[in-house]
């Protein structure tokens, strides 16, 4: 299998640890699991400028040493810019999304194109593909392995299906993290090539309602509940990932205590059963 991650080094520093704690680490212990790990970075010089967003500052430049075994791919971001423009400005007329001029669509066409180049979607030796962001922080237990294992077992019964976090889907799909079985490498790494399809359809852009459309005749579970943030530039994490986070985890202890309360119940109907 290969873990694959690919964005841009805006907070490496930040994020390796849960990197390593609940991906690299984990993956790599598994002794029935043979991993390779593959770091793309999109490369700015000019760093980021988001008004949406208010970050701004450069990208940092170092990697962490967890990646010093592993293949490391620079993908130069001004080039990938100017293939994706004239889209960015024809999806934008359809509708500014973000309402700032086009700026995120331009900026979420970079990151599916750059996807699309650079993803291990011809790897015949390759089962699964674990897929996340670098600026993400895994903020609880994962357990990637046993997720591995599931999804193996899914192509093992001839229904490969790609699995995505439950939360901070916008009504489509988290466009974050996902794993993904090779049956579905070109929907999920390739999806750029769809957008002539969105132009076609006249339909506004947006990444997690774009994916959930690509997605639309290929089998899914949005069922990884483990909490990840995203961390800006300086480790600012957006209001909106902390919302999510505090709602979700309040979600999940409502459930687990409904769940108690159901077989506390169950035990005492079978008593009286006997």
């Amino acid at each position: 299998m290969k873990l694959f991650i690919l964005g841009i080094n805006r907070s490496l520093s930040y994020t390796h640890r849960s990197i390593q704690r609940e991906l690299k680490g984990p993956l790599e212990k598994s002794s029935k699991i043979m991993v390779k790990t593959t770091l793309a970075l999109i490369h700015q010089e000019n760093g980021v400028y988001n008004a949406w967003s208010g970050e701004f500052g450069s990208l940092e430049q170092d990697v962490p040493k967890i990646f010093e075994e592993d293949e490391i791919r620079y993908l130069d971001g001004p080039a990938l810019r100017g293939s994706v423009r004239y889209l960015a400005n024809e999806l934008t007329a359809i509708e500014d999304t973000w309402g700032d001029r086009g700026r995120s669509i331009e900026n979420a066409l970079l990151f599916l194109y750059a996807l699309s180049t650079a993803a291990p979607t011809d790897d015949h030796d390759t089962d699964i593909i674990v897929f996340a962001r670098p600026d993400v922080m895994i903020r609880s237990r994962l357990s990637i392995v046993k997720v591995v294992k599931k999804a193996q077992r899914l192509r093992e019964a001839k229904v490969p299906t790609t699995i995505f976090p439950a939360w901070g889907t916008n009504e489509g799909l988290n466009d974050v993290f996902a794993v993904v079985p090779k049956e579905h490498a070109e929907v999920y790494f390739r999806r750029f090539d769809r957008i002539p399809d969105l132009l076609e359809a006249g339909g506004r852009f947006h990444s997690e309602s774009f994916l959930k459309y690509v997605y639309r005749n290929s089998p899914h579970k949005s069922s990884i509940h483990t909490p990840m943030v995203r961390v800006r530039i300086g480790g600012a994490i957006p209001k909106l990932d902390l919302r999510f986070e505090k709602e979700h985890r309040l979600h999940r202890r409502l459930w687990r205590e409904a769940r108690k309360q159901w077989r506390r119940s169950l035990v005492k109907l079978k008593a009286r059963a006997r």
